[in-house]
């Protein structure tokens, strides 16, 4: 056998380089969609977007006592402007 062969990855028949679709079962190789059908793939990306989640509430958090902050100032400006009027 070749050296340059690639395994079909549904039925493991051995194939050329260069070919991009499997005769025997006709599954696409030249692209591994298979990534998407393994379920602890699956698994680790929506665990990485529940930690995601995590970070997001994180800088919700920071940005609620920023805005506070730039509420007061802004709430303090208008009682200045309004002592100095009467």
């Amino acid at each position: 056998m070749s050296v340059d062969y690639k395994l079909c990855p549904k039925c493991n028949n051995a194939l050329d380089k260069k070919e991009t679709k499997c005769p025997y079962c006709g599954e696409a190789v030249g692209v591994n969609f298979s990534i998407w059908n393994n379920s602890t793939t699956i698994n680790k990306l929506t665990s990485n977007n529940s930690s995601n989640k995590k970070t997001s509430g994180c800088v919700i958090f920071f940005i609620f006592f920023i805005a506070i902050q730039i509420i007061g100032a802004v709430l303090s400006f208008i009682s200045w402007i309004l002592s100095s009027l009467f």
